[in-house]
């Protein structure tokens, strides 16, 4: 293993860290978890906030764990590590909105 090999999968274990750690967050918030940068959700127009929170928890999660996965990926395959880094901090980000903004505000806000 060679030095940039070992900036690679710290790079996705840092990720991977603070994504799932965004997800154990809104798993114990008591308000509704926002999902982009200053906004503020009305409980009022949330139909269930735990399960809206675990929803977002669980969006976060999974989020995090790809990173963890490509990490892992990484200590064997520095170029395929990079490839799903690049596709997940890419793609991915355009799947998080896509899962919030279709499934998650649908099903748990009026």
């Amino acid at each position: 293993m060679e030095g940039h090999d070992l900036i690679m999968m710290v790079i996705s274990l840092i990720c991977s860290t603070v994504f799932y750690s965004i997800g154990v967050f809104a798993s114990k918030l008591e308000k509704p978890m926002w999902f982009w940068t200053g906004d503020v959700i009305d409980p009022n127009k949330v139909k269930d906030i735990k399960a809206y929170n675990n929803a977002n928890a669980k969006m976060w999660k999974i989020y995090g764990l790809l990173y963890f996965v490509t990490a892992f990926i990484s200590l064997f395959k520095v170029k395929l590590g990079v490839v799903l880094l690049t596709l997940i901090s890419t793609i991915g980000i355009v799947g998080l909105i896509w899962c919030y903004e279709m499934i998650i505000k649908r099903k748990y806000m009026y």
